[in-house]
């Protein structure tokens, strides 16, 4: 089970537990739709709620940063979309960077300066 705090918006301070058949992904497109920020604890998830949940909570923070103009940073680059570029294409080519260095990947920051993405070692993928 996950515990999401939003920390901005009209339900700052509350904390959640998402309700069954509530879906990552559409859970979090809402928050990133209003701008508002969020905080998630994994301390009390399964290895696949946090798996699931944690895959569509760094695509909503990709998303929400590169939307607000902040920048994005992984492995010492900084993702941005230039004035008129294609968000989406930023983000694909960020998620796919991601994905391509086997990386298990952290939140380190998220703030009005940008998100930065941390890397803790490699995934090992069962063949």
């Amino acid at each position: 089970m996950i515990e999401i705090t939003c920390l901005t918006g009209p339900h700052a301070g509350q904390t959640l537990t998402p309700p069954s058949g509530t879906t990552p992904a559409g859970l979090f497109a809402s928050l990133v739709r209003h701008s508002w920020t969020w905080e998630v604890d994994y301390s009390a998830a399964t290895d696949e709620e946090i798996l699931g949940w944690f895959r569509a909570e760094i695509g909503a923070r990709i998303t929400r940063a590169l939307r607000a103009g902040l920048p994005v940073g992984f492995l010492g680059r900084q993702y941005r979309v230039p004035a008129g570029g294609d968000l989406a294409a930023v983000a694909g080519e960020l998620e796919d960077d991601i994905v391509g260095s086997g990386r298990l990947v952290m939140i380190d920051s998220d703030d009005e300066q940008g998100l930065v993405i941390g890397v803790r070692g490699y995934e090992f993928l069962a063949e």
